[in-house]
């Protein structure tokens, strides 16, 4: 069976109004068009008008991060946890850095267990630890979290699918398909071709399976 999917990075986040707020929509709307070097300036000019800011930050460690600049986005989302020590966006775009570039996984599971200390509805969280352990071996607490982000979100395919890996490597042929099936049709629901077809394909091969 196939690798299991990983979500996006987290999205930007829009701020209140305040002193350089023109300065971070801008760099959002920078970012949402697909230039991160105008988006760049735009939260350095905010960070001129306010050094404090969490927020653009925060948004400058995304950019950072999609431009796989991971040094630069790690020590920016440091400076807003400094900031802000319960903004629970920052501990999950670390968590990302940490587990998908730096492989500290160690410190990845720490991060995600503080997102979800402080939004215990933080289903992103439950998924990225959940296949951290997947990766670990540690089929029972990835099964654990991925139930979890299913719990939080109904309609979360790639939670049903992974928890499918987790099932079948248990050896829960007949679990590992429902799921999987459930995963189906969400992917069909939600427009996801590829996806669906790579699903529809894994229910083929562990059905036929002996």
């Amino acid at each position: 069976m196939s690798m299991y999917f990983l979500p996006p990075p987290p999205a930007l986040i829009i701020v209140a109004e305040n002193t350089s707020v023109s300065y971070l929509n801008e760099g959002i709307n920078k970012y949402q068009q697909g230039d991160y070097q105008g988006a760049l300036i735009q939260f350095n000019q905010a960070l001129q008008l306010n050094p404090k800011d969490a927020q653009a930050y925060y948004n400058r460690g995304v950019v950072y991060y999609d431009l796989q600049k991971y040094q630069l986005a790690l020590e920016d989302v440091n400076r807003t946890i400094k900031i802000q020590p319960e903004y629970a966006h920052a501990y999950y775009l670390r968590g990302l850095i940490f587990s998908q570039s730096l492989l500290e996984f160690e410190e990845s599971v720490a991060d995600f267990t503080e997102v979800i200390k402080l939004d215990a509805d933080f289903a992103p969280a439950y998924f990225q630890r959940g296949n951290i352990y997947y990766q670990q071996r540690e089929l029972e607490m990835a099964f654990k979290d991925y139930t979890n982000v299913i719990n939080i979100d109904s309609e979360y395919p790639h939670a049903y699918y992974n928890r499918a890996l987790v099932r079948f490597q248990m050896g829960d042929r007949q679990g590992a398909i429902a799921d999987l099936e459930l995963a189906s049709k969400l992917y069909f629901k939600q427009g996801e071709q590829v996806y669906y077809e790579q699903t529809t394909r894994a229910i083929t091969a562990i059905a036929v399976r002996r």
